[in-house]
């Protein structure tokens, strides 16, 4: 009998949780904090067309593992292949970005982006952006990665 009492005993302080109907408290996995104010840079290129490259500000909003922001692009350009440069500074909202683990995905006008989240607590972010736009009657895909740090 002594020997039962202390098995049951064992078994409840492992289990953690006898005599509660609720069971041990276990948290789900911890969602990185990325909101805030980041500085990003990215080059895009369309094989034949362009070369674009910008820097500028990410604000995001966080909610849980969901987010949104504005991507703002205070130094931006495309070089044409024909020669042609066009700016491309200006501001652009973000929406549908997720994270799951230490990975982010987002879009912005024209663009999908995905990446890797880094540092504890986060402080980097890095990836691929692929983009698709018409131009002159002809569907352009773009590719190219972006960085943002904070």
């Amino acid at each position: 009998m002594r020997r039962s009492a202390l098995t049951i005993a064992l078994t409840c302080t492992v289990a953690a949780g006898c005599g509660d109907s609720t069971g041990p408290d276990i948290e789900g996995p911890v969602v990185p904090s990325i909101g805030g104010l980041w500085r990003f840079s990215d080059g895009i290129t369309a094989q034949g067309y362009a070369s674009c490259i910008s820097s500028g500000a990410i604000t995001i909003e966080q909610t849980g593992a969901q987010f949104k922001g504005t991507m703002i692009a205070a130094v931006g350009a495309c070089a044409l292949f024909d020669g042609t440069v066009v700016f491309n500074t200006g501001s652009l909202q973000m929406t549908g970005g997720e994270i799951k683990g230490n990975q982010v995905t987002f879009t912005a006008p024209f663009c999908q982006y995905s990446g890797t989240i880094s540092g504890s607590p986060p402080n980097g972010m890095s990836g691929a952006a692929t983009c698709s736009r018409s131009i002159a009657g002809q569907t352009k895909a773009f590719g190219g990665s972006w960085q943002a740090s904070r």
